[in-house]
């Protein structure tokens, strides 16, 4: 199983991609990193969730930036 995936940039006046779920596997992987957010109006992607590993835990995807007047996504879970 592979690290999940990263978000999508936005552009103007677009949202940020959320990233994507890290697979399930026996040593644990990163999650997918969150997507930026939007130039204008743009919300921040959200962070991808770790994956479970059997005994090392994935790394959580950080939280995409939040564009002008918008919302910053959240940090993914490790």
């Amino acid at each position: 199983n592979k690290a999940g995936g990263a978000g999508g940039a936005a552009g103007l006046f677009g949202n940020g991609g959320a990233g994507g779920s890290a697979g399930i596997s026996a040593t644990g992987m990163s999650g997918g990193a969150g997507g930026a957010g939007g130039f204008l109006f743009g919300n921040g992607g959200a962070g991808g969730a770790g994956s479970v590993g059997g005994t090392i835990g994935g790394v959580g995807g950080a939280g995409g930036m939040g564009g002008l007047f918008g919302t910053g996504g959240s940090g993914g879970v490790g």
